[in-house]
C-alpha cells in the first residue's frame, strides 16, 4: 500500500539523514562541543541511539570533556569558559543511553566547580594580602614619623615591630 511504502522511506530517509550527521560529526577533525551535544541530543530524541556512530560519537565527546576536566583542574582556562562549557554540556539529555557523556560532564561539572572556588579563595587571598600589606604600611609610617622624648620613639617602634611580626604570621597563614 502507498501509504506504509511512503512511511518507510521516509523513515528510511530519516535514518540515513542521522547516520550521515553522526558519521560526519565522528569523522570531524574539528567539532565544536555544542554541535556533538546537539547531534547526540536529536539522535536520542529520533531514537537512534543504536547506531554505531551514536555510540562514537558519545565516546568523542566523553574524551573531550575528559580533556576539558583536566585543563579545569590544571587552571587552563577561566571561569566564563568553563561556565560556558558547563551550560552547553548540561543540554545533554541524561539518559543511560548517554551514560559514558553524562559520567565524563558529571567529572567536568566538579571540576569546574572546584576551579571557580580556586579562583574565589586566589581573589580573597590578594584582598587579604592587600589589606595585611596596607597595615603594614601604615605601621611603618607611624613609626617612622614618631619623634618624642628619648624612649618614645623606640618604644614606638618597637610596638609597631611586634604589630608588623604578627600581622606577617597572619599573611603566611593565608599562602598556600
Amino acid at each position: 500500500d502507498e501509504h506504509e511504502t511512503a512511511a518507510h522511506l521516509l523513515m528510511s530517509f530519516q535514518e540515513r539523514k542521522q547516520k550521515a550527521k553522526l558519521r560526519a560529526a565522528v569523522d570531524a577533525v574539528e567539532i565544536r562541543v555544542d554541535d556533538m551535544v546537539r547531534i547526540l541530543s536529536e539522535a536520542y530524541v529520533a531514537e537512534y541511539t543504536q547506531l554505531d556512530d551514536f555510540a562514537a560519537l558519545q565516546a568523542k565527546l566523553a574524551d573531550i570533556v575528559t580533556d576539558l576536566t583536566r585543563k579545569a583542574k590544571d587552571d587552563a582556562f577561566n571561569e566564563d569558559a568553563s561556565q560556558a562549557y558547563e551550560d552547553v554540556l548540561q543540554r545533554l539529555p541524561e539518559a543511560a543511553q548517554l551514560a559514558t557523556a553524562n559520567i565524563a560532564i558529571s567529572r567536568f561539572s566538579e571540576a569546574a566547580r572546584e576551579l571557580r572556588q580556586r579562583a574565589a579563595d586566589r581573589r580573597s587571598l590578594g584582598r587579604r594580602r592587600e589589606e595585611m600589606s596596607s597595615v603594614l604600611r601604615d605601621l611603618v609610617d607611624r613609626a617612622e614619623s614618631t619623634h618624642n622624648g628619648p624612649d618614645g620613639p623606640y618604644e614606638e617602634l618597637g610596638l609597631a615591630l611586634r604589630e608588623a611580626a604578627v600581622l606577617i604570621e597572619r599573611t603566611r597563614d593565608f599562602e598556600g
